[in-house]
């Protein structure tokens, strides 16, 4: 980098030195991109192992106890069906559509969890109703 802007400060005219500290600069951006991402990327993995055990702790209270509405589980379930399908908890697919169908069963009414299953089955299976 100091060689080119030192060059450039010889021949300013000069395209092909410019271009060369354009790469150089640009180069250094998308490496600065990748290790931001792959920053980012662990940051959200580890919150998301967090949620995903709070969920399935609550999950398993209201299994265990037998308490709680219907709708308050499958929302329990709702939010981590959406959580393991997400890019930084793997794109667990196949779980996310047996956690999609569970919140169905406790809530045959819920419209996201029914959206959920038909958009996997879809998008991963190429089926378009089960």
């Amino acid at each position: 980098e100091k060689l080119y802007r030192e060059a450039i400060m010889l021949e300013p005219s000069h395209p092909l030195l410019r271009r060369n500290l354009a790469r150089l600069y640009h180069e250094q951006h998308d490496k600065a991109i990748k290790v931001f991402e792959m920053d980012l990327a662990s940051e959200a993995k580890g919150a998301g192992r967090k949620a995903e055990e709070q969920y399935r702790a609550a999950i398993d209270l209201c299994s265990a106890s037998g308490s709680g509405p219907k709708e308050l589980i499958a929302g329990f379930v709702l939010n981590l069906a959406s959580l393991v399908i997400s890019l930084p908890m793997g794109c667990r697919w196949e779980e996310g559509l047996e956690l999609f169908r569970g919140a169905l069963e406790a809530d045959p009414t819920c419209v996201e969890a029914s959206l959920g299953v038909a958009s996997i089955l879809y998008d991963r299976h190429g089926v378009l109703a089960e």
